[in-house]
């Protein structure tokens, strides 16, 4: 059987959501690295996301798709660590400050 369409959209939404907070670790990692002088705020955890990989388990679930059902579960647990991880970035983020402001205050020195 093939892939739903709403389930297919939802994978793409989640990875580009993924992609968004892989990049700012790299940004994160760089800085922490002398790489670059400033951090971008995190990336906002997007409802829309979760609006999407719900209505797209609704259908999978509508459809008796237990594989896309799966599939969907999947991707919803992703979410919520996707979800958790922004709270991370924002606590790293707030200790990136600090870094920042202590290399800038040992260059003054």
């Amino acid at each position: 059987m093939s892939e739903l369409e709403p389930v297919a959209i939802a994978g793409a939404v989640l990875r580009d959501s993924y992609a968004s907070s892989y990049r700012w670790y790299e940004q994160f990692a760089e800085l922490l690295a002398e790489g670059r002088n400033s951090l971008d705020a995190p990336p906002v955890h997007d409802s829309t996301l979760h609006k999407v990989l719900r209505q797209a388990f609704d259908d999978a679930r509508a459809q008796r798709r237990s594989d896309e059902v799966r599939r969907m579960l999947r991707m919803l647990w992703a979410d919520e660590l996707l979800e958790s991880q922004r709270q991370v970035q924002v606590d790293l983020s707030g200790s990136a400050d600090l870094f920042v402001r202590r290399k800038r205050q040992a260059v003054m020195i």
